[in-house]
């Protein structure tokens, strides 16, 4: 296109010189051109001129109502359309007369706009073409001026459609979107389409999808991509003076300045979406709770296209800044439900509360019974002033669930968020409420100290619980009215008191930070790590790009868990279990990644023989096709197939990401590989300091018999290495919104992004989505539970070399026919001269002169076994492991107050129940068999229930004891399977 085949009266309206016109692209030409046609019809709408009236005396105009209805996820939603339909007898359009029309198609549409109709569509008939345009008389102008042009100043129109609805639509359930969190870094979605997020967002991502389009529009986009953010900020700035403060909707950009717009909540939708359409309207992607804008390349020079891919490999969000620890002590306030067991079915019972207490040093204990018990606790408790937390232990997953719905009745509806709910894998660890007088947090202690509330009263020396009370079938008149019930409900109060407050003194006493500020045990690890050991000037750590992070996700893996003889064991072997003391912490002493992340690809071209070098110079976490694995080792790297974290021998298969110093281990025992593509960064022992003096801190206080510090230490040691693995990202989480969030939760759900439901003042929702932390760093995380995974399995190598048989593993513990310690090679090796009990050695789990005398192995955690003694008339003794049944739980060690007599009684009642168990697990292996398995499930949004009840269950499974991470042969001997292009997985 030329600038003087323009017609003059619309080339003022252009933003370019006919020099810079002529010289830019087609597509950019058409977008500047576009909008001098518009910004001419504004023009000409606006102005008063002598316009020929219209001549309606030979136009027809018919009415028809239509009922439609809109079904999103099976409910049926009415709404209503109305058409009228404008028979024009063949009127022409001229200069003279088409403002004059333009204004005519809108005076008839108003008159059908008072009875909460919506006009969305005029469509034109004629000249052989049907064409739509906006419901304005400024749209009409711009269209019906091309086609004057067209046809040489006079057009035929034969039919004129004015299209209004009134109700529910997915159009306008779309408007009421709402999101916010953004990384803003851009991304290609493929075929020339990119989602572009320029700048960091918690609240305005659809704003700076709104302001990155109107540039894009006017084709001064390029400059913001490449780094001149002026006229952007000029806009956004102009934009906020007109909306609201925080969250921002569709429908607010909309009622600022009304636009074509559409929703894309599928990548795949964009198969019918063409580079035009991303101009012509505003193309908002939503993604977990994130709004991007699709643009097209084909709109923007060939420069900025390499920009925006070199933005779009940016590897780091910003360093992570070091915390403050703190230190000032907080007022504890606990609580507890008992509830009353409502039968259901003879296998299922609804748990009702019909007693809550409350309890503190200051309030005193404070008791509410009744079927309203919870409703008048939260009255108590809403009307206490200042900011309180109250603890549940193992609130999570019971109490606070019961407490939820009456919160939602209480809650102010008209907030956007009237709950803040932090929900880890259906746990609630944290509720917050804001009330009159400040505001109410409800936590999970057991999300900070860990363990039955009776075993931690006990190891910390607290009052005990009550033993002898059947609170599990306690009767609906005793909650009522029962004195006793009543005092076990304080005891259990006055318990979890006294360990929240030696933990927090303990705490503070050894480790200068106090954990009851914080929700989780591996929340305070991070605060604690990033506090006192982080140096972020020698080793700084980064919040990695979404894009790193799932990267190195895929070399995140758990632990190895293996069946090496299958089947049941008598006297003739004997088989003593080890396992490592704090295995990883003892991992996080070693090297870890930290820096800026590089990424390296075409590596294909590094030769066997230079590998290993270039990977130590190198390190980080690789792409890479392993080509052989070397078969008289045991296989090193982990693969997941079908729900199974396997340990295969691999021949020529690719997508592997492994650990740099993982793949030099395998260099060095035989594996080959082909590089692909990477993130680098350098290694240094950045938390070496950090878990050494956490295992000092447990190793004395042990050695004291100061069993508050000791325990501190070790919670604290056990969560220090999984804070930085938390993944941010698609997570299923349970959420709270107001009533004014109703058309934002619809549009979701009728895109099949979340479900939710109405309760009390607002809605309840469980969807998917980002989480916005800042200070993780999944690949610290990986790299330790490679070395973890490494460590195992050359044990596992060392035990085989030395003729000793395996039979089973886990994670951290094996099972083999070498007493380690006393061998004259392995014992100094892993048990050193503390007989394993420092930080990373390798202990006996038996006592000196205890072995496995007899025993069954089925699958992963699922054995048992029998041990004795090496003393005249040894008494067997009965251990089982069955993941998925009701398995019977440890005795553990003598609890605090308690006789010799009483703990030997409850070890022979124990043993019994050991023995019965012990004969299934053996039968699993002849066959097939069913086992009882009772839980408790609490309501959960996908399970698309109505309520927020409990019930516990009791179900028969039928456990069939098949294993198939490796191939079983005759004699029981397991080796690994085969993963190859040509073999997926064999066995």
């Amino acid at each position: 296109m030329h600038y003087n085949d323009i017609p003059k009266r619309v080339r003022r309206y252009l933003t370019t010189t006919r020099r810079q016109f002529n010289r830019l692209p087609h597509q950019a030409q058409k977008i500047l051109l576009d909008a001098a046609w518009r910004e001419y019809a504004r023009e000409r709408r606006d102005r008063v001129v002598e316009s020929i009236p219209v001549d309606d005396s030979s136009f027809t105009i018919r009415l028809s109502k239509h009922r439609r209805s809109t079904t999103l996820r099976g409910r049926s939603y009415p709404w209503k359309s109305l058409v009228l339909t404008i028979d024009l007898g063949g009127y022409i359009i001229t200069e003279d007369n088409l403002q004059s029309f333009a204004e005519y198609m809108d005076l008839i549409r108003d008159a059908y706009t008072d009875n909460g109709y919506t006009p969305y569509q005029y469509t034109f008939f004629g000249g052989g073409y049907v064409f739509n345009t906006r419901p304005n008389a400024s749209d009409v102008i711009l269209r019906l001026t091309d086609k004057l042009d067209e046809y040489e100043e006079s057009f035929v129109l034969s039919t004129a459609i004015i299209r209004l609805r009134k109700g529910r639509t997915s159009r306008t359930l779309d408007q009421g979107l709402v999101a916010g969190y953004g990384e803003g870094i851009p991304r290609s979605l493929g075929n020339g389409f990119w989602a572009l997020s320029l700048t960091k967002s918690r609240t305005k991502c659809i704003l700076n999808a709104y302001v990155s389009w109107m540039l894009y529009r006017s084709v001064t986009l390029d400059e913001v991509i490449m780094g001149d953010f002026t006229e952007y900020n000029k806009l956004k700035d102009q934009c906020n003076t007109h909306l609201p403060v925080g969250l921002l909707s569709i429908a607010d950009i909309q009622e600022m300045t009304p636009h074509e717009y559409r929703v894309i909540y599928q990548v795949d939708s964009l198969d019918d979406i063409t580079p035009e359409d991303t101009v012509e309207s505003c193309m908002y992607l939503y993604a977990r709770n994130h709004v991007e804008l699709v643009i097209h390349e084909q709109y923007l020079h060939d420069t900025t296209v390499v920009q925006l891919a070199k933005l779009a490999g940016t590897t780091f969000l910003h360093v992570i800044d070091p915390k403050t620890p703190k230190t000032d002590l907080v007022d504890i306030i606990v609580a507890d439900v008992e509830s009353y067991r409502e039968e259901l079915s003879n296998k299922s019972h609804r748990h009702v509360p019909y007693l809550v207490g409350v309890y503190s040093e200051t309030l005193g204990f404070k008791a509410f019974r009744g079927e309203d018990s919870v409703i008048r606790c939260l009255d108590y408790l809403t009307g206490l002033s200042g900011d309180n937390v109250i603890w549940f232990h193992n609130g999570g997953r019971y109490d606070t669930h019961l407490f939820l719905g009456p919160i939602m009745d209480i809650c102010n509806g008209d907030l956007m968020n009237p709950l803040q709910i932090l929900d880890v894998n259906g746990k609630l660890v944290q509720v917050r409420l804001e009330t009159i007088n400040g505001s109410l947090t409800i936590r999970d202690s057991c999300s900070i100290i860990p363990g039955s509330l009776a075993r931690l009263a006990a190891d910390f020396g607290c009052t005990n619980k009550l033993d002898d009370v059947d609170i599990l079938n306690v009767t609906r008149e005793d909650l009522m009215n029962s004195p006793k019930i009543l005092e076990y409900n304080q005891v259990d109060c006055i318990a979890l008191y006294e360990v929240l407050t030696k933990y927090q003194d303990s705490t503070l006493k050894v480790l200068g930070s106090n954990p009851l500020h914080h929700v989780s045990a591996s929340s305070f690890a991070k605060t604690l790590f990033y506090s006192t050991y982080y140096n972020v000037r020698k080793y700084p750590l980064y919040r990695l790009s979404q894009t790193v992070h799932e990267f190195i996700s895929r070399g995140y893996q758990g632990g190895r868990c293996e069946v090496f003889k299958r089947g049941k064991f008598r006297e003739d072997t004997r088989i003593v279990p080890y396992d490592f003391t704090s295995m990883y912490p003892a991992a996080g002493k070693k090297k870890v990644p930290y820096g800026k992340p590089k990424y390296v690809s075409n590596l294909e071209y590094i030769s066997s023989l230079a590998m290993d070098a270039y990977l130590e110079d190198n390190p980080g976490f690789y792409e890479v096709t392993v080509v052989h694995t070397p078969r008289d080792k045991l296989p090193l790297h982990g693969v997941y197939q079908d729900c199974r974290y396997i340990f295969p021998y691999i021949t020529n298969s690719g997508g592997h990401v492994i650990f740099s110093e993982e793949l030099r281990k395998g260099l060095s025992i035989g594996y080959t590989y082909v590089l692909h593509q990477g993130y680098t960064q350098p290694l240094a022992p950045i938390c070496r300091k950090f878990f050494k003096d956490l295992f000092a801190v447990k190793k004395q206080a042990s050695a004291e018999g100061h069993k508050a510090q000791e325990y501190t230490a070790k919670i604290t040691v056990n969560a220090a290495y999984g804070f930085f693995g938390f993944n941010a990202y698609d997570r299923p989480v349970l959420r709270a919104y107001g009533k004014s969030m109703e058309a934002h939760l619809e549009a979701l759900a009728d895109n099949g992004q979340v479900h939710y439901r109405e309760e009390g003042n607002g809605f309840l929702a469980y969807e998917r989505t980002n989480v916005p932390l800042e200070d993780i760093n999944v690949a610290v995380a990986a790299a330790i539970t490679s070395y973890a995974r490494m460590t195992l399995w050359e044990l596992l190598q060392d035990i085989k070399d030395h003729g000793g048989i395996l039979y089973y593993c886990d994670t951290d513990s094996v099972y083999s026919n070498i007493d380690i310690a006393k061998h004259p090679v392995l014992g100094p090796k892993w048990c050193g001269n503390n007989g394993g009990k420092d930080l990373g050695g390798l202990k006996r789990e038996l006592a000196d002169d205890e072995y496995i005398s007899k025993a069954c192995f089925v699958g992963c955690k699922t054995y048992g076994y029998i041990t004795m003694e090496d003393v005249p008339n040894p008494k067997p003794k009965y251990v089982v492991k069955s993941k998925g049944t009701d398995h019977i739980k440890p005795l553990g060690k003598r609890m605090h107050g308690e006789s010799k007599e009483e703990y030997t009684r409850r070890e022979k009642a124990k043993q019994k129940e050991y023995k019965t168990m012990y004969k299934a697990i053996s039968g699993l292996l002849d066959g097939p068999c069913e086992f009882k398995s009772s839980s408790i499930v609490v309501s959960r949004m996908h399970k698309v229930t109505k309520d927020m009840d409990i019930v516990d269950k009791t179900i028969t499974k039928t456990i069939h004891g098949v294993y198939t991470k490796g191939i079983i042969h005759e004699d029981g001997t397991v080796t690994p399977l085969d993963l190859s292009p040509e073999h997926p997985v064999e066995w």
